[in-house]
């Protein structure tokens, strides 16, 4: 019985592995045959993906595509059911479904709209380039499908769409793998509808197993094989069930019988014989079997054959053992030949890194030490590449994360030499197992840089392309295949609208002829130019200017460069019309106006008006040169041709046909015409022009011969009257001040009398001089700064008493409290003196007068309201003439010469201000006046306080023996140095201030001698330089600085009060004056001047 158990279990046991080892084989071929359905659909969608012509029909849904490549014909050859394909952004662009046993298109699966739609593995990914293929259930049944991404070109991965391509796992191709196979394959639906509860229990224990593949024996003469295939999101969807006959199963129990029938029928007779014929027969045999068997399975690479002598089933069964062992020689021999064979560098790995295959190519790339392949150690192998790779830690870590794993994985390799490989890692499977991985090395470095200067080359191209000032088409057979952002602005809302469309349409339909022709042209000559219109996405039209160059001739590229032309157009529409409208205008102008050539100097063209005036007929003067008609010269003396003058305005004359010469005013301007120039001269008759000059230059004389008689008579009159009235006030104050004994009280007041009327008759004269000085433009106005709210408050101490012997309230409102002016003092202390004066002279006892100042937009505004007589509107037009008194009774009781608020007016008009009233008779009046305030010179003046104090914040102080200079705020002391010569302390600390906030260093003196003494010292970079000056006046110091040779060279700018003319009269006589600059000063100018000094120092 032990005999029995164990001989059974060894036989049954050891057949009963080769039996599975069968059923495994034939799961693996089924497998094989649906990876082999799946790898042609990714044969099919890799063509479709890699053409040309799916790139155009992804973008224009070509009818010719789909009948010369998805017929039914396509689908039947190629054995598909579904093919779709879809855009950049997942819209379906075209989708098909086909039956191949009716030969007839089918409707397309909806469950595979709604998975499109949706983010979903089908898709395929644009960041890794990976793309989807595998099984996918629907509700028609399962599908095979593969994906691939639709790019630009092979060099441009610009993603342009998808294709999709399925074909159904059905009845059909499970009989078609049981017929060319010969082995019984059917399948399982795991999803959708309810299981079989057979195959549900035999889920659970294939879901438990550790092994892929189920092996159950269904009968004594069949066993089954099951294998679950999941789809792409993972899932299990099919059950895979493979029949094999149990032959072995059948041999094994006929070997076991006979061995049983021996043991039963021989046993007992021959116990001994048989123990030992079954032992040396049958057991041993079968040890040996089995032991061969073991070690086959340990060992896949071990060419050993199995010995089995005899001729009985044992031995058949080795013979199979050993056919079985022959196969797998014949793959490992030809994986080995494939690996050698390959031209790539090939190493293959086993699950403990050990390395099992490598080719002689690898061994030649990275010049493997011998020491490393004997010792076959994968990972030393790799770490031998440490030094060479870039990111080697990268591709370690990458290989042990997927070591195992059934991914397939790309990668590119970086190696310090700039070399680069791309690395494939795929999965070592044996008996549906993965134990091992395959690792390939291919050089791609040349690769790599054609790839690199395609995509710079084509960037650049792109950016040139893209960024064009003009629009560019490239077409194809007049059809347009791309187009520039320029274009697409220029011609169309977007380029989607206008690729695939024909160029003539963009043409108006009388010039798609001249296009055509265009586009032929440059296929004959490769290049072709054209001015047409072109029609706007608006439905306007412009003008344009097309050029076709021929940039593939191979494949008839065009590129077509479109430039607008319509302002070019336009100017010459413009021209044209300003050349009639300029004839025209030429024809009726009341002006002379000739053409003449720069050239030659003839005359070729001129005007009806200049005919009138030169007396000639248009063909007699055409031709003639100007120098003998229009300005008498002699040839080669032309102001502008040959003495290069620029004549804007001059007097001329111009030759008539009687030899009289005309006076005219002419003007000449210089235009250029293409390649002609040309000189436009105008000109007026101004004959009678210059007999009315004559006319007025003798009443000029006249006049000027008046004027300078009253002149001479006022000054005569001015020195005759206050002589005698020197005397007349001079002696009476003397009597009145007791110098020649005391006098009585009549004597007294005769005498205070005569003085009195002295003094009012002096200021009489006085008020007379002014007033004919500012008629004869002799009034001078000594300007300077000072605080009008002062002034203010001396006239209210002076006005006061008067107003006291009256009772009269005089109140004054200044605002603000301090009002700086640049003006004449004594002038506006005259106007205020009189206007007040009047005031309260003209109101009655215990009145009022209310002085208010204020300032307003650079303008100083004075009021003066009185409580006083008051004045009609008919007698306000007469104030302000000289000489004039109002005609009123009350009047006659207040003295007055009527010269007062003459003299007043023209002061404040030399000022530049202006005087006004508001008046009531009986109520009052109100006397208003304002004045400039010079806001720019009042800005500077702020900030005029004492060098010791406020000044000094923005100054920086150095000292030079007997002098301080003065520098801007953060000075280097290399800034250019001014000396400042000036007695007035305002006008000195003013100068200061001004040169100092513009960047100057400054040295400020007020004495002539002291300022040659420093001059000579620092040698500054200017001078400026007052002529009233206390001791040595301005000429003096001028004349010592040019004559001595060391301070010659200072340029010098003369500051003073005198008019230009004065001053030339003064120190013209001295060379080296820069500039003249009258007080006030302006600021401006006085900066400009000393930045051109700079300019031509540094240029110098």
């Amino acid at each position: 019985m032990t005999l029995y158990i164990s001989a059974g279990s060894i036989i049954f046991q050891s057949f009963e592995d080769l039996e599975r080892q069968d059923v495994s084989d034939d799961m693996g071929k089924a497998l094989d045959f649906f990876d082999h359905l799946k790898f042609t659909r990714e044969i099919i969608v890799q063509n479709w993906a890699t053409g040309f012509d799916t790139n155009e029909f992804i973008q224009n849904n070509n009818s010719g595509y789909i009948e010369s490549n998805l017929a039914n014909d396509n689908f039947k050859e190629l054995n598909l059911n579904i093919i779709v394909f879809q855009d950049a952004s997942g819209e379906i662009v075209y989708k098909k479904a086909y039956d191949q046993y009716t030969d007839e298109e089918i409707p397309f699966p909806q469950d595979l709209i709604d998975i499109l739609s949706e983010d979903n593995p089908m898709m395929p990914s644009s960041d890794n380039n990976y793309a989807a293929s595998g099984l996918v259930m629907l509700s028609e049944g399962p599908m095979i499908f593969a994906s691939r991404l639709i790019k630009e070109s092979p060099t441009n991965n610009t993603l342009k769409g998808t294709v999709i391509a399925g074909t159904f796992f059905d009845s059909g191709i499970v009989t078609y793998f049981s017929d060319v196979h010969k082995i019984p394959l059917n399948y399982h639906l795991l999803q959708g509808s309810e299981l079989d509860p057979e195959i549900g229990h035999m889920m659970e224990f294939i879901g438990d197993g550790k092994e892929s593949v189920y092996i159950q024996p269904a009968s004594e003469y069949s066993i089954m094989g099951y294998y679950v295939l999941e789809d792409i999101y993972g899932t299990p969807a099919l059950l895979l069930e493979v029949s094999t006959p149990r032959i072995i199963y059948q041999k094994a129990r006929t070997t076991f019988a006979y061995f049983l029938y021996a043991i039963i029928f021989i046993g007992f007779l021959y116990g001994v014989v048989s123990t030992v014929f079954l032992e040396n027969s049958i057991l041993s045999r079968l040890s040996f079997l089995t032991r061969d068997v073991d070690a086959a399975k340990k060992d896949y690479s071990s060419s050993g054959k199995i010995s089995v002598s005899g001729n009985d089933d044992i031995s058949s069964l080795g013979s199979s053992i050993n056919h079985l062992m022959e196969r797998l020689d014949e793959r490992e021999n030809l994986l080995s030949s494939i690996i050698e064979s390959s031209s790539e560098g090939v190493i293959v790995i086993d699950e403990n890194y050990r390395i099992t295959h490598f080719n002689s190519k690898f061994i030649r790339i990275w010049d493997i030490p011998e020491q490393i392949l004997t010792e076959m150690d994968g990972l030393k192998l790799l770490d031998h590449l440490k030094d060479r790779m870039v990111d080697h830690e990268d591709m370690l870590e990458r290989l042990r994360k997927n070591h195992m794993s059934a991914k397939r994985t790309f990668s590119i390799a970086e190696f310090r030499d700039n070399t680069f490989f791309e690395v494939s890692s795929f999965p070592l499977v044996q008996d549906e197992e993965v134990v091992g991985r395959i690792l390939s090395f291919r050089d791609i470095s040349e690769r790599k840089m054609a790839e690199d200067f395609l995509q710079e080359k084509d960037h650049r191209y792109r950016l040139l392309f893209e960024h064009s000032n003009d629009a560019i088409f490239i077409i194809k057979d007049e059809i347009i295949q791309d187009l520039s952002n320029k274009a697409c602005k220029l011609i169309c809302e977007s380029d989607d609208e206008i690729i695939g469309k024909s160029i003539l349409d963009l043409v108006i339909e009388d010039k798609q002829h001249s296009i055509h022709e265009l586009i032929k042209s440059a296929l004959i000559d490769s290049f072709s130019k054209r001015e047409v219109e072109v029609k706007k996405p608006d439905g306007t039209f412009m003008d344009v200017e097309i050029t076709a160059t021929v940039v593939d001739t191979e494949n008839n590229l065009i590129q077509l460069i479109i430039r607008d032309i319509t302002e070019r157009k336009e100017i010459e529409r413009l021209e044209q019309e300003n050349k009639e409208r300029m004839s025209l205008i030429l024809d009726n102008i009341n002006c002379g106006v000739i053409v003449v050539d720069a050239y030659s100097h003839e005359i070729v063209d001129i005007n009806p008006t200049a005919l009138d005036i030169v007396g000639f007929k248009k063909e007699d003067v055409l031709g003639r040169v100007c120098h003998n008609f229009l300005c008498p010269a002699e040839k080669g003396n032309c102001p502008i041709t040959d003495l290069n003058k620029v004549i804007d305005r001059s007097e001329k004359v111009v030759m008539r046909s009687d030899g009289t010469q005309v006076p005219i005013l002419k003007s000449v301007e210089i235009v250029e015409l293409g390649v002609h120039k040309l000189f436009i001269e105008s000109f007026f008759d101004i004959s009678k022009i210059k007999e009315t000059e004559n006319e007025l230059l003798d009443q000029k004389v006249h006049a000027e011969t008046a004027n300078r008689a009253k002149s001479e008579f006022l000054a005569t009159m001015s020195h005759e009257l206050r002589t005698p009235l020197n005397s007349v006030i001079g002696f009476s104050d003397l009597l009145l001040d007791g110098n020649f004994g005391d006098l009585n009280e009549k004597q007294s007041r005769f005498m205070s009398n005569i003085s009195t009327s002295g003094k009012h008759l002096l200021n009489l004269i006085n008020d007379i001089l002014d007033i004919s000085k500012i008629e004869a433009g002799k009034m001078e106005l000594f300007y300077e700064i000072f605080d009008f709210a002062d002034m203010i408050s001396d006239i209210h101490l002076m006005m006061k008493p008067l107003a006291a012997k009256k009772d009269i309230l005089l109140d004054f409102e200044v605002e603000p409290k301090n009002i700086l002016i640049n003006a004449d003092r004594s002038k506006l202390k005259q106007v205020l003196y009189n206007i007040i004066g009047n005031a309260i002279k003209f109101s009655p006892e215990n009145g009022k007068v209310q002085v208010d100042v204020s300032t307003k937009d650079n303008m100083l505004n004075v009021s003066i309201k009185d409580s006083g007589i008051g004045i009609s509107r008919d007698d306000q037009v007469k104030l302000f003439q000289p000489f004039v008194q109002i005609d009123s009774a009350i009047n006659r009781k207040y003295e007055g010469t009527g010269l007062g608020l003459a003299l007043v007016k023209n002061l404040l008009e030399l000022h530049g201000g202006s005087i006004g009233v508001e008046s009531e008779l009986g109520e009052g009046s109100t006397f208003f006046f304002s004045v400039p305030i010079n806001h720019e010179i009042k800005d500077l003046s702020l900030g005029l306080v004492s060098i010791s104090d406020a000044s000094l914040n923005d100054t920086s102080l150095s000292s030079e023996d007997n002098f301080v200079i003065l520098g801007p705020k953060g000075s280097t002391g290399f800034e250019p140095l001014i000396l400042v010569v000036e007695d007035d302390v305002h006008s000195k600390e003013l100068l200061g201030i001004m040169l100092n906030k513009a960047g100057y260093r400054v040295v400020l003196v007020e004495d002539g001698a002291k300022a040659l003494e420093i001059a000579k010292k620092i040698h500054p970079f200017a001078i400026t330089l007052d002529l009233n000056l206390p001791g040595m006046d301005g000429t003096e110091v001028l004349e010592n600085l040019k004559n001595n040779n060391y301070t010659s060279s200072i340029p010098v700018l003369v500051l003073s009060s005198l008019g230009e003319k004065d001053v030339g009269m003064v120190v013209g006589i001295v060379v080296g004056i820069v500039d003249h600059l009258t007080k006030p000063i302006d600021s401006n100018r006085l900066l400009q001047i000393l930045s051109d000094l700079e300019k031509k120092s540094e240029g110098e």
